[in-house]
């Protein structure tokens, strides 16, 4: 466990500057006095099982640059001051306690233990400059909406919001991370369309979009995706994908109400390895160009309208 106070911490100043245990039955509390390390630039719990709340405290480490809080325990509220760190460089955040309650019931929030919501504005992001590059939450019951100010994360390769409970649109603004290579969105709360801008991410290659809120139905009714409430078309170009170039590798749209065709282009995705759109309202034909991703390992064509001669 880990102890009341640090002797390498203190009022009196701190040594440390990398934290990291990694598969330890860890229990008890993590300390407030974790506060008091302010040399700390890396602080890791992965696959422990400390309990209790996230302490408010972890405010102080403004020389932080990476927070892995993975665990089975924790519960409460997110603080708020999380995320505000100005220096923050990698961001992940999970309860493992979600994942086998995620296979028999993927979209049933009882089981999140851990809550809060996104800031409308991060410490680690803004108009003058972005530091963040990996954010994972997971497990959580992270309600409201997903902020427009996500768009100022400039510098973010990785977005993970799995297995969450956010709600509303997805952000247009997301847009503007230039640098964004993984997009992962996995909840039961988003709704309207999908904005055109992600499928014109340049740097893009794993992009994953799923409403868990239709799981069940789907089972239930698998040729029926009117339940869902994200909608959206597929673009006639891909921002990713062009006789250039292709950085695409992994594209899973589930449970999604896509309307329209599946575009020749995606013939272009030269660099796909993962194919699947799964549960959609696509329709028209197949288009023949999928024989030019000779990289594909997996394809899935799960939808309600097409027709046409399997190419």
């Amino acid at each position: 466990s880990l102890p009341s106070t640090f002797g390498f911490c203190g009022a009196d100043g701190s040594t440390i500057e990398h934290i990291s245990i990694d598969g330890i039955n860890l229990t008890g509390h993590i300390p407030a006095s974790i506060g008091s390390c302010a040399s700390l630039q890396r602080l890791v719990f992965s696959i422990t099982n400390l309990q209790g709340s996230i302490p408010s405290s972890l405010r102080h480490l403004t020389q932080l640059q990476t927070l892995v809080l993975s665990t089975t325990g924790l519960q409460g509220s997110i603080p708020p001051s999380i995320w505000q760190l100005p220096h923050l460089q990698t961001l992940v955040i999970e309860d493992l306690n979600v994942v086998d309650a995620v296979n028999n019931d993927p979209h049933d929030p009882r089981f999140y233990k851990l809550h809060g919501s996104l800031p409308s504005t991060f410490g680690f992001c803004s108009a003058a400059g972005s530091t963040i590059e990996y954010m994972y939450l997971r497990g959580i019951n992270l309600t409201g909406n997903i902020p427009a100010s996500i768009g100022t994360c400039a510098s973010l390769q990785y977005l993970g919001l799995s297995h969450t409970t956010l709600e509303g649109p997805i952000p247009s603004s997301l847009g503007n991370l230039t640098q964004l290579q993984t997009l992962v969105l996995t909840t039961m709360g988003l709704k309207g369309s999908i904005p055109p801008s992600i499928w014109q991410l340049p740097c893009l290659q794993t992009l994953v979009i799923q409403d868990f809120n239709v799981v069940d139905t789907v089972y239930n009714h698998p040729y029926d995706p009117r339940p869902s409430k994200l909608q959206g078309s597929l673009p006639s170009t891909f921002g990713f994908c062009s006789a250039a170039g292709s950085t695409i590798e992994v594209m899973y749209i589930r449970s999604i109400n896509l309307t329209g065709h599946i575009p020749a282009s995606i013939g272009t995705c030269a660099s796909l390895q993962y194919l699947a759109l799964s549960h959609t309202s696509l329709e028209g034909p197949i288009p023949s160009s999928l024989g030019n991703l000779t990289h594909l390992q997996a394809l899935f064509l799960i939808t309600t309208g097409l027709q046409g001669s399997i190419p």
